[in-house]
């Protein structure tokens, strides 16, 4: 523990003020990682993160109004400041999971066996959630109360040296996470360190490891090489590692296989986005970071050209699903950024050829939903081939000069947001502007078109003047009514008729429009009419109900002769039963003295205790 001797300037004053409000609370709190890392190499830092022994519960006690509670493996509590513009993370101290609590190989442990973290959910105290974290530069604790830096792990000495170092044996800290080789490559190059021999030597043999890596991690850390303004440092320390050929092996391969010629380019296009990266840093205009595509698409654009020019008879279209639906599919990219990468990457020989045979195909192509970023890769591809700008500027000055609601894919290039090309270009070199109209065949089309759409509206106001006098001073037939005034003036001239005025026009259309719906009514009408005639009523037939209108007698139970009357006629007297109605008699028992009677049964068989001839 020693004083920081950072500038308190620099310190985010809500941090600050969270970090002091956990203490007062009782729990231990410090600002930690890239924060802390970022003031001692005189950066700025982008955000702050806060580690506490407070749990989370606590955490969201000591800030009931403005925190929280987030994540399903292991709870953290975000805090809310400016309406929700601005994060704090507050984490709870952790430990590294028992089997890697070491750090280190035992001497019963291989370099074959499993170590990747698949739970990281312990509590611990701040000197284990130092020794847990990956790097030692990102495991520095500042107390910004009391101006005091903890280290645990002797970060300061290799912030002091430019060092990158893991913290223990790295062979088991990238085994635990191989994401983490991807960030010591993202922070060699956007710190300016120097990797550690040991660590290197590790990341060489455990770059394969990465396909067993979260896909959304990998994709993430992918994104922000090269969004970081290092992409082709970053991706050259990829290819050295061996971490290339596991994660983009067709770029792998067109590195290895590819012309000397498609292999510059691939490089001189990492450094035009690198270019446009410095340049968006100092220009507050310029619009950074551009899409994931137009990104990803600096990577495959040259992969695809190359694959096209050796198999001719495929459509580009077709070449780009195929080498780049694999990286899509195992790294889960998005369904936007995929179908851009590969759209953008398809049509790059287009912007080559500004005037095709087939006028549509213009049009086509600036209504694609994907024109802009296709137009912004094109503009970084023509920095890196070292030709001239004045293409992609065509191509620009046509998506601005084109009607804004079928201009899709170019509503972010607006006037005054246009992304500076070259860094190094001066002032003088500066694009022409937007509105100035294009040569050629594209001003003699234009002209033509406008002759056109004259001679149409004259034929219109003509037809109006026929069907309604009342619209022209004098109707003329449509032969004269086209001729030709004399060089003089004269007689000769026909007479014209004033434009009739917008006024009159809506008048007559709200006219028509009534007439329709009256038309439209009346024959509803005749239809409902012709309906109702096709129905035929059927009345049932009468009947006479006067039979039950009988006063009932409240004593007795109502029956039907007591409801309806009919014909009272004398019942029939019942016959009393006689003993000749029924001459059965049933037998004597067998065996009686009674005559008639039957024999005897013979008597059963003694049982000897077998059963049949058993």
């Amino acid at each position: 523990m020693q004083p920081s001797g950072l500038d308190a300037r620099l310190l985010d004053q809500d941090a600050v003020r969270a970090v002091v409000r956990l203490q007062s609370f009782g729990h231990e709190a410090y600002l930690v990682g890239g924060c802390v890392r970022d003031l001692l190499l005189g950066h700025r830092p982008k955000d702050f993160d806060i580690a506490t022994s407070a749990r989370p519960p606590a955490v969201k006690r000591s800030f009931p109004r403005n925190s929280r509670i987030i994540g399903r493996r292991f709870k953290l509590a975000h805090l809310h400041f400016e309406g929700n513009r601005k994060i704090l993370e507050v984490s709870t101290f952790r430990r590294a999971p028992e089997s890697n609590r070491s750090g280190e190989l035992g001497d019963d442990e291989t370099q074959d066996e499993d170590l990747l973290i698949t739970r990281d959910n312990e509590f611990g105290t701040a000197e284990e959630d130092a020794v847990r974290r990956d790097f030692t530069i990102n495991a520095l604790f500042l107390d910004p109360y009391s101006d005091e830096l903890i280290d645990h792990v002797g970060g300061l000495d290799d912030i002091e040296r430019g060092l990158l170092r893991t913290i223990g044996d790295p062979y088991v800290r990238f085994r635990e996470d191989p994401v983490r080789i991807l960030r010591a490559i993202k922070f060699a190059g956007r710190l300016g360190l120097t990797i550690e021999e040991r660590t290197a030597a590790a990341m060489r043999d455990v770059a394969p490891d990465l396909v067993r890596a979260a896909p959304p991690r990998v994709l993430e850390e992918i994104l922000r090489l090269l969004r970081g303004g290092h992409a082709f440092d970053a991706v050259q320390r990829l290819r050295d590692c061996g971490a290339l050929r596991a994660i983009l092996p067709t770029v792998d391969a067109f590195l290895m296989e590819a012309r000397r010629e498609d292999r510059l380019v691939f490089w001189r296009t990492l450094e035009a986005l690198d270019g446009r990266a410095a340049a968006a840093a100092r220009s507050r205009n310029a619009t950074w970071p551009p899409e994931n595509g137009v990104m990803l698409g600096c990577i495959f654009e040259r992969v695809v050209h190359a694959a096209a020019a050796l198999d001719r008879q495929r459509s580009p279209s077709t070449l780009a699903e195929d080498l780049i639906a694999p990286f899509a599919a195992a790294f889960r990219l998005p369904k936007r950024d995929a179908g851009c990468v590969k759209r953008i990457c398809a049509i790059q020989h287009r912007f080559l050829d500004p005037e095709p045979e087939k006028r549509w195909r213009i049009d086509a192509l600036l209504g694609d939903p994907y024109f802009g970023a296709a137009l912004e890769l094109f503009e970084l591809s023509s920095i890196a081939e070292g030709r001239p700008l004045d293409l992609a500027q065509l191509w620009r000055a046509r998506a601005r000069q084109r009607p804004s609601g079928r201009n899709r894919g170019f509503e972010d290039l607006e006037a005054g947001d246009e992304p500076v090309l070259d860094p190094s270009a001066d002032e003088g070199d500066a694009a022409p502007a937007a509105t100035a109209e294009p040569a050629g065949r594209d001003a003699e089309s234009g002209a033509e078109a406008d002759a056109r759409r004259r001679k149409r509206r004259r034929r219109g106001r003509d037809r109006d003047r026929e069907r309604d006098p009342a619209r022209g001073a004098q109707v003329k037939p449509a032969g004269e009514a086209h001729g030709r005034r004399n060089a003089a003036g004269g007689e000769g001239a026909p007479a014209t008729s004033e434009r009739p005025r917008p006024e009159r026009r809506d008048e007559r259309r709200e006219e028509r429009r009534e007439e329709r719906r009256r038309r439209f009514a009346e024959k509803a009408e005749r239809a409902d009419q012709k309906r109702k005639e096709k129905i035929e009523t059927i009345e049932p037939p009468p009947l006479d109900l006067s039979a039950f209108d009988v006063e009932l007698d409240p004593r007795r139970v109502p029956t039907f002769g007591t409801i309806v009357e009919h014909d009272k006629k004398k019942p029939k007297p019942r016959r009393a039963p006689s003993a000749s109605d029924d001459d059965y008699r049933p037998p004597p028992p067998p065996g009686s003295d009674l005559p008639g009677a039957p024999p005897s049964p013979p008597p059963a068989p003694s049982d000897n205790g077998s059963f049949g001839d058993w």
